[in-house]
């Protein structure tokens, strides 16, 4: 059986040889491209190291006003908390002195009303907050009613209080006021409501 041969210089190739090569044999192919009938020349890339190509489109990564708005949700769900369980230990002690003096007063159900109202807008604030870095658009709703609710019993404070020359209810007050408001307003950007939206 003859093998075949590469044609002397100034014959025309004939591809109906048996055993001729395959197509594009004697002429180099373009780099980069592999000749007709190869396999491309090169070396798999190795584990863990991706290959050449295109670069893959980019992740639909959460917005960082987003997480700075779950943040400030946490934070001021654990100053209402905090704030709660006072009120509710400030509620039993006035309580106890307007028995013990027969005042008429309701101060005592007053706080701890209001300490109810703290641990009610930190549960909403906290599942919010939850909610919102996973991507789920109640998530913004429940800040929001919690947000109104700690805005509501801010507002109270200040005027419930205003007779009193007492700094520390209305830096209080004004606190939760702030760091709520900022809650609420990096959830309600625009960058979160497109990423909650897609």
């Amino acid at each position: 059986m003859s093998s075949w041969q590469a044609p002397n210089p100034g014959e025309p190739f004939d591809p109906n040889v048996a055993g001729a090569p395959p197509p594009g044999y004697g002429y180099p192919a373009p780099y980069g491209y592999p000749s007709p009938g190869y396999a491309p020349y090169g070396y798999p890339p190795a584990p863990g190291y991706p290959s050449y190509g295109y670069p893959s489109a980019p992740r639909d990564l959460r917005p960082g006003l987003a997480t700075a708005s779950a943040v400030l949700a946490f934070v001021t769900a654990g100053l209402l908390v905090l704030a709660g369980l006072l009120l509710f230990l400030g509620g039993a002690i006035a309580g106890d002195v307007e028995d013990s003096f027969d005042s008429g007063t309701h101060i005592g159900l007053e706080l701890a009303l209001d300490g109810v109202v703290n641990l009610v807008a930190g549960g909403l604030l906290i599942a919010g907050g939850v909610m919102l870095v996973g991507r789920n658009r109640n998530g913004r709703v429940l800040l929001s009613i919690g947000g109104g609710i700690v805005v509501a019993a801010a507002v109270y404070w200040i005027l419930r209080f205003d007779d009193i020359s007492s700094d520390s209810w209305a830096f209080d007050a004004v606190m939760f006021l702030v760091l709520t408001v900022l809650a609420l307003s990096f959830a309600w950007c625009t960058p979160v409501t497109r990423w909650l939206r897609h």
